[in-house]
């Protein structure tokens, strides 16, 4: 039942500019109090479902590896990966194996080339003569 007046829960303040509550003990307690004993207090109260009718097998039958197929897997790529790059690497040991030098022209040098990379004497007569 509500208080007949605002004044019976309120009373006013010492500058009579507003009200002031009364506590809970002063204004509700006489007709509240046992109301209040008798229920629990709930800040947050989530939702309760029941038992999940779903059988677990089924459920990894239709989604995919278990966790510990999974850490299989990952094993498996993981090897996998070490294995292709080792090959990687081996295949780029032997490329820088079989490298040799291959001349950008077959033309013979100049007399002018031939004096610029420090070839001898009958090499620069050689090549004056092969390049006119």
């Amino acid at each position: 039942r509500a208080p007949p007046t605002c004044a019976a829960c309120h009373g006013a303040s010492t500058d009579k500019r507003s009200l002031v509550r009364a506590g809970f003990e002063k204004t509700c307690a006489a007709c509240h109090g046992n109301q209040m004993a008798q229920r629990e207090l709930v800040l947050l109260r989530l939702p309760e479902f029941p038992e999940p009718g779903i059988d677990r097998e089924s459920v990894l039958d239709a989604c995919g590896p278990t966790p510990d197929e999974i850490e299989k897997l990952i094993e498996r790529n993981e090897e996998r990966l070490a294995a292709e790059e080792a090959e990687r690497e081996e295949e780029e040991e032997e490329e820088e194996e079989e490298e040799e030098y291959e001349s950008v022209s077959d033309e013979e040098k100049s007399i002018v080339g031939a004096y610029l990379l420090g070839r001898s004497g009958a090499e620069r007569a050689g090549a004056g003569t092969a390049s006119s």
